[in-house]
Protein backbone atom coordinates (compact mmCIF):
# COMPACT_ATOMS: atom_id res chain seq x y z
CA UNK A 1 0.00 0.00 0.00
CA UNK A 2 1.03 3.29 -0.38
CA UNK A 3 0.95 5.47 2.54
CA UNK A 4 1.70 8.73 1.99
CA UNK A 5 -1.82 9.34 -0.25
CA UNK A 6 -3.60 7.54 2.86
CA UNK A 7 -2.12 9.90 5.30
CA UNK A 8 -2.52 12.98 3.43
CA UNK A 9 -6.03 11.98 3.21
CA UNK A 10 -6.28 11.30 7.12
CA UNK A 11 -4.28 14.39 7.64
CA UNK A 12 -6.72 16.72 5.58
CA UNK A 13 -9.66 15.34 7.41
CA UNK A 14 -8.47 16.32 10.65
CA UNK A 15 -8.01 19.91 9.39
CA UNK A 16 -10.84 19.84 8.21
CA UNK A 17 -12.80 18.27 11.32
CA UNK A 18 -10.84 21.41 13.19
CA UNK A 19 -11.89 24.32 10.57
CA UNK A 20 -15.94 22.70 11.32
CA UNK A 21 -16.20 22.26 14.47
CA UNK A 22 -15.12 26.24 14.55
CA UNK A 23 -12.48 26.08 16.94
CA UNK A 24 -9.10 28.47 16.36
CA UNK A 25 -7.10 25.87 14.78
CA UNK A 26 -4.41 28.54 14.76
CA UNK A 27 -3.91 28.05 18.41
CA UNK A 28 -3.48 24.33 18.57
CA UNK A 29 -0.59 22.76 19.33
CA UNK A 30 1.62 19.74 17.91
CA UNK A 31 -0.31 17.35 20.63
CA UNK A 32 -3.72 18.15 19.41
CA UNK A 33 -3.37 17.11 16.05
CA UNK A 34 -1.56 13.96 16.87
CA UNK A 35 -3.91 12.79 19.01
CA UNK A 36 -6.83 14.03 16.27
CA UNK A 37 -4.52 11.94 13.65
CA UNK A 38 -4.10 8.51 15.65
CA UNK A 39 -7.88 8.62 16.18
CA UNK A 40 -8.29 9.09 12.30
CA UNK A 41 -6.00 5.62 11.94
CA UNK A 42 -8.10 4.09 14.72
CA UNK A 43 -11.95 4.73 13.03
CA UNK A 44 -9.60 3.38 9.90
CA UNK A 45 -8.65 0.42 11.35
CA UNK A 46 -5.42 1.28 10.57
CA UNK A 47 -2.64 -0.81 13.03
CA UNK A 48 -0.48 1.99 14.63
CA UNK A 49 2.19 2.59 17.03
CA UNK A 50 2.22 5.30 19.60
CA UNK A 51 5.84 7.30 20.28
CA UNK A 52 8.26 4.20 19.54
CA UNK A 53 11.27 4.99 21.66
CA UNK A 54 15.03 5.01 20.38
CA UNK A 55 17.52 5.08 22.52
CA UNK A 56 20.64 7.32 22.15
CA UNK A 57 23.94 5.55 22.80
CA UNK A 58 26.87 7.25 23.12
CA UNK A 59 30.25 5.09 23.40
CA UNK A 60 27.86 1.95 24.55
CA UNK A 61 26.49 4.43 27.39
CA UNK A 62 22.67 5.30 26.97
CA UNK A 63 22.47 8.87 27.18
CA UNK A 64 18.66 9.51 26.38
CA UNK A 65 15.33 8.64 24.35
CA UNK A 66 14.37 9.84 21.48
CA UNK A 67 10.39 9.06 20.15
CA UNK A 68 9.36 8.64 16.94
CA UNK A 69 6.03 9.70 16.86
CA UNK A 70 3.62 7.12 15.00
CA UNK A 71 4.62 3.99 13.31
CA UNK A 72 2.16 2.18 10.83
CA UNK A 73 2.07 -1.06 10.72
CA UNK A 74 4.36 -2.13 13.52
CA UNK A 75 6.09 -5.11 13.46
CA UNK A 76 5.94 -5.72 9.83
CA UNK A 77 8.26 -5.59 6.66
CA UNK A 78 5.95 -2.52 5.76
CA UNK A 79 6.70 -0.42 8.50
CA UNK A 80 5.83 3.39 7.77
CA UNK A 81 7.31 6.13 10.08
CA UNK A 82 5.48 9.57 10.38
CA UNK A 83 7.40 12.53 12.44
CA UNK A 84 4.05 15.21 13.05
CA UNK A 85 4.55 18.80 12.99
CA UNK A 86 2.19 21.54 13.88
CA UNK A 87 4.57 24.70 12.55
CA UNK A 88 4.28 27.23 9.11
CA UNK A 89 6.41 24.94 7.44
CA UNK A 90 8.29 21.83 7.10
CA UNK A 91 12.26 22.62 7.28
CA UNK A 92 15.51 20.64 6.29
CA UNK A 93 16.19 19.83 10.22
CA UNK A 94 12.79 18.40 10.24
CA UNK A 95 13.39 16.25 6.96
CA UNK A 96 17.00 15.18 9.04
CA UNK A 97 15.12 13.99 12.39
CA UNK A 98 12.80 11.73 9.99
CA UNK A 99 15.80 10.56 8.15
CA UNK A 100 17.52 9.76 11.72
CA UNK A 101 14.33 7.89 13.19
CA UNK A 102 14.55 5.66 9.91
CA UNK A 103 18.02 4.58 10.24
CA UNK A 104 17.93 4.29 13.79
CA UNK A 105 14.46 1.76 13.47
CA UNK A 106 15.76 -0.05 10.47
CA UNK A 107 12.37 1.21 9.02
CA UNK A 108 12.80 1.86 4.89
CA UNK A 109 10.51 5.58 4.18
CA UNK A 110 8.38 7.58 6.40
CA UNK A 111 7.10 10.95 6.00
CA UNK A 112 7.19 14.38 7.59
CA UNK A 113 3.42 15.60 8.35
CA UNK A 114 2.85 18.97 8.90
CA UNK A 115 -0.35 20.60 9.92
CA UNK A 116 0.07 23.98 8.95
CA UNK A 117 -1.29 26.23 11.34
CA UNK A 118 -0.90 29.43 9.67
CA UNK A 119 -2.69 28.55 6.36
CA UNK A 120 -5.30 25.77 7.82
CA UNK A 121 -3.33 23.46 5.44
CA UNK A 122 -1.59 19.96 5.56
CA UNK A 123 1.73 19.43 4.47
CA UNK A 124 3.50 15.86 3.46
CA UNK A 125 6.72 14.77 2.52
CA UNK A 126 8.14 11.69 2.07
CA UNK A 127 11.69 10.69 3.40
CA UNK A 128 13.48 7.75 2.64
CA UNK A 129 15.90 5.86 4.51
Amino acid sequence: MEWKEKIEELAKEVMEEMKRIGLPYTEYKEEVFKEAFMHELRLNKIPYEKERNIEVIYKGYSIGIKRADCIINPSTREEFLIEMKALSKIEKKHRMQCEVYLISLNIEKGCVLNFNTSKGTVEIEEIKK
